[in-house]
């Protein structure tokens, strides 16, 4: 698996150790549910100003995510 794969892999697997779902990430970080799945298949590029967001929104409390 090359590391850009293996980064995608690690979004998806780090949102659901969270417990979020595609519809709470998009909620807290303003990506659609579609686009967020696609960087997670390896359609889409990450890009620096996304994973970013991204971390931001891992970042927080779980209850602060779900509310």
């Amino acid at each position: 698996m090359s590391r850009a794969n293996g980064r995608r892999s690690e979004l998806r697997s780090l949102r659901e150790a969270l417990g979020l779902t595609l519809d709470d990430v998009s909620v807290r970080s303003g990506y659609s549910p579609a686009y967020l799945s696609r960087l997670e298949s390896g359609e889409r590029a990450l890009t620096l100003s996304v994973a970013a967001k991204l971390l931001e929104v891992y970042r927080q409390p779980q209850a602060e995510a779900h509310s």
